[in-house]
């Protein structure tokens, strides 16, 4: 952290006291200059980094002695709008110094509640905040357009969310958040908050990460899980599930990861009675989503490979077999410009997109349509329905920099409610098996598209779970 203090330009009289003050280790005066240097400057990302570094002191120098002080920065960081300063300096870093500053209090005897709260900001800054903001969508008419659309929404500074409201909003949920800490080998720690539903009051557990802790979680991330041993798999289970309610038989989870945990296989280390299984940038993100909506006999729409994904010619054949038997109505497209009109003409509610989609983070990454390769870009200018099933790889990618992201959070800014995507390299005849289950599970036998996808899971043979877990439900459940 002190480097990022002390590597400030000095631009004005109070910055360069603000370095000074840094270099020597006057934290109580670096807070105060750096402050007045963002009281000094008109609203913009430098402004916001200012205030992030007076903040950033008050950490280093242990001027935060309580939940309400570490309330007081995020309400300080909040009006300078700290997000905005992602594109100046390293906004998480900092983030993650309250969080850890907030356990240390906990375990001191403070207050657990405010640990989640820091915790969700975290999630609220890798994307969350760009989930449920109104926007106009003139805004992504070109690529180029809606990516610095884009930027601007992952910029806005959104308020912490308290486990209270989490409970009001997202009830009968188990909220697990998840982040690892640690810059050095050897001083790895894993914070996990756990919220049980009808109980606002956050259960805190940090663990040193031994060794074996971290060959099981490094053997349980991305595609190198499938290969974990079934040990490694039950390790991780137990660290990060083991204050979900044991006798929650039927529980339904939303976990919030970190950058770390993201590409896990999620529906395997959840414990084997959870019903549903559901990943999310953050709690406040679930919160603004609004809930996608029953349909007696929804409109399906879908792209699709067929020519060389055997998966995708399976899941296009259980939608046709579903829409024969009256259950959908469905329609197929083939090419962005024809899924754009048919959106445009009439109301969906479920997209599915199955097709290859390259590795590459952020703005890089496609989705290799049959008339050519499309960025998540594009989904910002489609009329999303509720539902969006990306059968493609590394579609529920999480991102690697503070200014981009992979498709699925693409489609929750697009206004999608539920995003069922690949967080790594997925077989596409298992995904296809998975995924044609998992519509005649929904679809037919009317069970909730969460538990659709989790019951699916489990009904695999078990030698091929570990590949189906892959496909990874996104978003409010």
């Amino acid at each position: 952290m002190a480097h990022l203090l002390e590597s400030t330009a000095s631009r004005s009289g109070a910055m360069a006291r603000a370095s000074e003050a840094a270099l020597r280790g006057d934290h109580v005066g670096a807070s105060g200059w750096y402050g007045q240097s963002a009281e000094e400057l008109p609203a913009s990302p430098l402004r916001s980094a200012m205030r992030l570094f007076a903040e950033a002191a008050r950490v280093n120098g242990g001027l935060l002695p309580s939940a309400t002080a570490l309330r007081e920065s995020l309400a300080r960081l909040c009006s300078d709008d700290l997000f905005a300063a992602r594109t100046v300096t390293d906004v998480e870093l900092l983030l993650t110094a309250l969080l850890m500053r907030a356990v240390d209090l906990h375990e001191a005897g403070d207050e657990a509640e405010i640990v989640a709260e820091i915790a969700d900001f975290l999630g609220e800054f890798r994307g969350g905040t760009a989930v449920g903001r109104p926007q106009d969508s003139g805004a992504y008419d070109t690529d180029a357009r809606a990516d610095m659309t884009l930027v601007d929404f992952l910029a806005r500074t959104t308020a912490p969310v308290t486990p209270a409201e989490i409970v009001q909003g997202l009830p009968g949920r188990h909220l697990v958040w998840v982040n690892v800490t640690g810059a050095e080998v050897g001083e790895h720690y894993l914070t996990v908050v756990t919220l049980r539903p009808s109980h606002p009051v956050p259960l805190v557990r940090r663990t040193h990460v031994s060794a074996a802790d971290g060959k099981a979680l490094a053997q349980c991330v991305g595609e190198d899980s499938e290969d974990a041993p079934a040990e490694a798999v039950r390790r991780v289970s137990g660290l990060f599930f083991a204050d979900v309610d044991p006798d929650a038989t039927g529980a339904r989870i939303l976990v919030v990861p970190d950058s770390v945990t993201w590409a896990m296989p999620w529906n395997e280390l959840a414990p084997p009675g959870a019903a549903e299984l559901t990943i999310s940038m953050s709690a406040g993100a679930a919160l603004r989503t609004r809930p996608a909506p029953a349909v007696v006999v929804p409109r399906v729409i879908g792209i699709f490979d067929e020519v060389e994904l055997e998966g995708s010619r399976l899941e296009a054949r259980a939608l046709e077999q579903l829409a024969a038997q009256g259950h959908i109505r469905f329609t197929r497209v083939h090419s962005l410009a024809e899924l754009h009109g048919a959106l445009e003409a009439a109301p969906y509610d479920i997209l599915t997109v199955s097709v290859h989609g390259t590795q590459s983070d952020g703005f890089e990454y496609r989705m290799l349509l049959p008339d050519g390769p499309s960025s998540p870009a594009a989904l910002l200018r489609l009329g999303l329905p509720r539902v969006v099933v990306l059968g493609c790889c590394w579609s529920a990618k999480s991102t690697e920099r503070a200014d981009t992201t992979a498709a699925a959070l693409s489609c929750l800014v697009a206004g999608a409610s539920q995003v069922v995507g690949g967080l790594w390299a997925i077989d596409d005849e298992l995904a296809g098996r998975l995924l044609a289950d998992t519509y005649d599970r929904h679809l037919r036998r009317g069970v909730p598209l969460p538990q659709a996808l989790r019951q699916a899971h489990l009904a695999l043979p078990p030698d091929l779970r570990p590949g189906a877990a892959g496909l990874a439900f996104i978003g409010r459940g």
